[in-house]
């Protein structure tokens, strides 16, 4: 588990660049751009809706992305939400609006929609990327993140380094933490089964085959 120390340590001996304030920024910069690309944790909480509201403010503070609605307990009973855009929320609001409970919600910016408006006190449950604790100290690790992926934010914070310098070594860091994004979002994949197989129209056709043919 890498601490602070050891990573500012490690980028201004690699890119001779001793500015720490700098090196803790950029630190700070690619620890939520790795959880927020790659999705390496996701979070589950609730929301208290209020009946007759129907836009909620996303807690920027502790919340830097909505992945899914999983449900929404009215009267005892669980829905499904589909997601849409924030244009389909406005255009069935302009249309028309029920008792039901929640069917479709839409995320903007920080703001979460949902239609129709809610009628009572529902409960709606999500998954969300968490905000990090930004680290501050000599001992602050990033521990929301795997540790075998910290050299990510070593890979970011030596690029912006190098660039603060004119160093032409910023660009192959760049290259160095986009590849190790992506080997974490293929292993996000291969360890959440988020890959379907291929879709198949209609039913699969079975040709007989008779061994004592001569073909």
């Amino acid at each position: 588990m890498s601490t602070l120390a050891q990573l500012q340590t490690s980028v201004t001996r690699r890119t001779g660049n001793d500015d720490t304030t700098a090196c803790l920024e950029y630190l700070n910069e690619a620890y939520a751009d790795v959880l927020l690309r790659t999705r390496c944790k996701v979070s589950s909480t609730t929301l208290s809706l209020v009946a007759g509201t129907a836009d909620y403010t996303i807690p920027a503070t502790t919340v830097l992305e909505i992945t899914e609605v999983s449900k929404i307990v009215s009267g005892g009973l669980d829905y499904r939400a589909q997601r849409v855009t924030p244009e389909e929320i406005l255009r069935l609001r302009a249309n028309c609006d029920s008792a039901d409970p929640v069917t479709r919600y839409a995320v903007d910016g920080m703001t979460l929609m949902l239609w129709p408006t809610p009628a009572s006190a529902d409960t709606l449950y999500y998954y969300y990327v968490p905000r990090p604790t930004a680290l501050a100290v000599a001992g602050d690790t990033p521990s929301d993140i795997p540790a075998q992926w910290h050299k990510a934010l070593f890979w970011y914070a030596c690029s912006e380094m190098s660039d603060d310098r004119d160093d032409d070594s910023g660009e192959l860091y760049r290259m160095k933490y986009e590849q190790m994004v992506a080997r974490i979002r293929k292993n996000m994949r291969r360890m959440g089964g988020r890959r379907l197989p291929r879709a198949r129209v209609g039913p699969r056709r079975i040709v007989p085959h008779d061994n004592s043919a001569d073909w």
